[in-house]
């Protein structure tokens, strides 16, 4: 389910009852599945997107509900300037990417999935209703081909011969030094800016997207959009208030510029996923 605003617009159709995907995340045991949960900030120009977005997600099972301000204060303190009221998904959180692949690859290989690497992708055609694939190594065949590349996915099907409108765009995440937190709190998003902030240990993690950078793969850190974005969430967020910046621990990660596409015709199907994330840094 998407959000609106700058976090996407709201979907239903094809989507399964999020009921069906738990067990799979409670089986999650090595990646260290935390669910600290998700809280949107609501600002007053966005009220009704996001009541739509509610009723999706309740439709689909999505346990979420609607607090007040002053409830989501209880969660993390902030200044209500322009909000209207907010939402909280309590079981949404955070799990090791890397645990999580791990994962899907012991339970992929005993049904009988190969994995190949650095092996990129030459070219594919679709021939009598099977898509026959030509790599730096091999050729292959098969009746379904699922793009699963994430910001590369517009390069991989300009390689099939698609006009796929996802692009990788540069997301900064920059981090504090040790807070020394009472206690946890949800990742929170305020709407009306798009900054985000949410705990990791004792420091915190904080970003927001920089609409004016045009989308292309970029590497390193761009210090400059610092000042701005922590300036943003600090009219928001007391937290942040003489907090000092982790240069050890602030990284990189691309979003496919059209969200989540999953194609639903005969040709590839294509899941860009939310973001790709690139760690140049060490966030541990």
């Amino acid at each position: 389910v998407g959000y609106p605003g700058p976090w996407g617009t709201s979907f239903a159709e094809g989507v399964p009852p999020y009921q069906t995907q738990t067990p799979t995340h409670n089986s999650l045991h090595d990646p260290c599945y935390r669910p600290i949960g998700c809280l949107f900030l609501v600002p007053e120009g966005l009220g009704a997107a996001q009541e739509e977005a509610l009723r999706i997600q309740r439709a689909l099972g999505v346990p979420v509900e609607r607090l007040s301000l002053e409830e989501a204060r209880a969660l993390l303190p902030f200044r209500d300037e322009g909000l209207a009221w907010a939402t909280f998904g309590p079981i949404d959180g955070v799990i090791d990417p890397h645990g999580a692949t791990a994962f899907y690859l012991r339970r992929a290989r005993p049904l009988g999935a190969e994995v190949r690497y650095a092996e990129p992708l030459l070219e594919a055609q679709r021939r009598r209703g099977v898509w026959w694939v030509r790599t730096s190594r091999t050729s292959l065949e098969a009746p379904y081909l699922l793009l699963a590349t994430g910001a590369w996915t517009g390069e991989v099907g300009w390689r099939l011969g698609l006009d796929l409108p996802i692009w990788p765009v540069r997301r900064m995440v920059f981090a504090t030094a040790a807070l020394g937190l009472a206690h946890p709190f949800p990742l929170t998003v305020d709407l009306a800016t798009g900054f985000y902030l949410r705990p990791e240990g004792p420091r915190v993690f904080f970003g927001r997207a920089n609409s004016r950078e045009a989308p292309g793969f970029r590497e390193g850190l761009d210090w400059s959009w610092l000042y701005p974005t922590l300036e943003t969430g600090l009219a928001r967020f007391p937290l942040l208030e003489g907090a000092a910046l982790d240069p050890d621990a602030n990284s990189i990660w691309t979003s496919g510029g059209a969200g989540h596409c999953l194609g639903r015709w005969v040709g590839p199907y294509a899941d860009s996923n939310f973001s790709s994330l690139s760690n140049r840094e060490n966030f541990n």
